[in-house]
């Protein structure tokens, strides 16, 4: 069976179950859309060295998880996103300086905060 063929079965067959489970890991739709496309680009490279010793579904799974974890791992996904009142702010005639002066107080309460719930 060919490779596409493969991977549209997949997608079909387990394409809501594995995009649940990501949405459940990540905790953001658009995330766990690119995890889950992920899974699945991951899936059709390697899915001549699955042995089918395990569930196909069980195989994405254990994918999609490695997948989120790596998302999760990232840099950019441990720094707290922009809030509302925040883009309002920015949103207004402020200058870069006060939008930068502003950010840089509330990350370091953020991280401050962070510090002390830790260390309790």
């Amino acid at each position: 069976m060919p490779a596409e063929q493969i991977l549209e079965r997949l997608m079909r067959e387990y394409g809501e179950s594995v995009f649940r489970m990501c949405y459940l890991y990540l905790k953001d739709y658009y995330l766990a859309e690119d995890a889950t496309q992920e899974t699945f680009i991951k899936a059709m490279k390697s899915y001549d060295s699955f042995l089918h010793n395990s569930n196909e579904k069980t195989w994405l799974i254990r994918i999609a998880i490695n997948s989120c974890k790596n998302i999760m791992r990232t840099k950019w996904f441990r720094f707290p996103m922009m809030n509302v009142d925040d883009q309002q702010y920015i949103a207004d005639d402020h200058s870069i300086e006060e939008v930068v002066k502003k950010d840089s107080s509330s990350n370091l309460s953020y991280f401050n905060a962070w510090g002390n719930n830790s260390s309790s």
